[in-house]
């Protein structure tokens, strides 16, 4: 199929939206296509689907359509595909509906699988085949990738991730496989206290001339955004990233670093709020990382946290490895002591002789090993 034809095609028209019918009864995320589409066809005629709503297969491509175009399933912020029009899924939509100018009313009817639709197709023809059916297989959970298999495939990627990350090759092995699920945590996470937290940020410099600041101005709103009290956000957890952002963004108190940073916060949109209050790739890396400047410097993008090609996000991974102190020295410590302790703290904030730092320390310590057998 040409891009042209899959540009003007239904989303059910997509393999990506429906999964891999070969393995339905064997995999919950797969839904029935023709059911879904009879489902889907009423909708057209104006048979709105609705929170509750028993249409489990319908609900189930709808959800993998907006977990393609980056949107979060279930309450707790990450791309679940169930067939359950609950709370979660309800955001995903009301999200939609307001990014593109509809009413948020949080239900699907003709003119939200309209325009779900059309961002679809326009998405997905922006793929290749190969990562079509990468998408497709993330959404059907049928990605697990070993050492072995990593090793395999992609020890180039690898070794450059490692030498630029100054880490030996199976310490960066293990933290990709840990981190990706073995591949397959290309999934948006949606943490509704970042958003929160960068809402207020935006709020905090809208309106404000920046440009005609004098130096002292500057630094008494710097002042005011860095004493900002951090606000619950619905799942009742709080950041003071806000409060830091922008002085990370700047790199320096430099007066034009900072109105330039000042700038670019001013014209985040709805959308740009929503992906850098998400974690992404397999790294699961949060996206506003990508605007501050040490990590501007490495090269970390939005774009490489959401590429659907491993090569591109274990170089992605290396690089935001190498950005961030915190997780660079934990790092180097594993690549000295090989106990991944540290790092699982630095990188999860799991505590050092927690259960979870624990379990995680040693699927990594595991994976490292079988990378280094294989």
């Amino acid at each position: 199929m040409t891009a042209a034809a899959r540009a003007g095609s239904s989303m059910l028209d997509h393999e990506v939206c429906v999964g891999n019918q070969a393995l339905r009864g064997h995999k919950r995320s797969i839904a029935d296509a023709a059911l879904a589409r009879r489902r889907l066809a009423r909708v057209r005629q104006g048979a709105a689907l609705v929170p509750g709503d028993p249409a489990g297969d319908a609900v189930k491509a709808v959800q993998r359509a907006l977990i393609v175009l980056g949107f979060s399933t279930s309450t707790d912020g990450s791309a679940l595909v169930d067939g359950d029009y609950g709370p979660g899924t309800e955001r995903g939509v009301r999200q939609l509906q307001t990014e593109l100018a509809l009413a948020p009313t949080g239900i699907v009817g003709r003119s939200t699988l309209a325009a779900l639709d059309e961002a679809v197709s326009a998405c997905l023809a922006t793929l290749d085949d190969d990562d079509r059916t990468r998408q497709r297989d993330i959404l059907d959970r049928t990605v697990d990738m070993s050492p072995r298999e990593l090793k395999a495939r992609y020890r180039p990627a690898v070794q450059a991730a490692a030498t630029g990350a100054g880490l030996r090759e199976e310490v960066l092995a293990a933290i990709t496989i840990v981190e990706s699920g073995g591949g397959g945590n290309n999934r948006p996470k949606f943490e509704p206290h970042h958003f929160v937290a960068l809402s207020d940020l935006r709020a905090a410099v809208d309106g404000k001339d920046a440009a005609g600041m004098d130096a002292l101005t500057l630094e008494t709103l710097l002042e005011s955004i860095r004493k900002m009290r951090p606000r619950a956000a619905e799942n009742g957890m709080r950041t003071s990233i806000g409060q830091t952002l922008l002085d990370e963004m700047a790199g320096s108190r430099q007066a034009a670093a900072l109105r330039q940073a000042i700038a670019v916060v001013q014209a985040w949109t709805l959308r740009d709020l929503r992906e850098l209050a998400t974690s992404w790739g397999w790294g699961q890396i949060m996206g506003w990382h990508t605007v501050r400047k040490a990590f501007r410097a490495e090269g970390v993008t939005l774009a490489g946290l959401r590429s659907l090609k491993p090569q591109v996000q274990i170089a992605t991974l290396g690089q935001a490895i190498h950005a961030e102190p915190a997780w660079r020295r934990a790092a180097e410590e594993t690549n000295r002591t090989r106990d991944f302790a540290h790092f699982a703290a630095a990188y999860n904030g799991a505590p050092i002789g927690s259960l979870d730092n624990q379990t995680y320390a040693c699927r990594m310590r595991d994976a490292a090993i079988l990378y280094a057998q294989a």
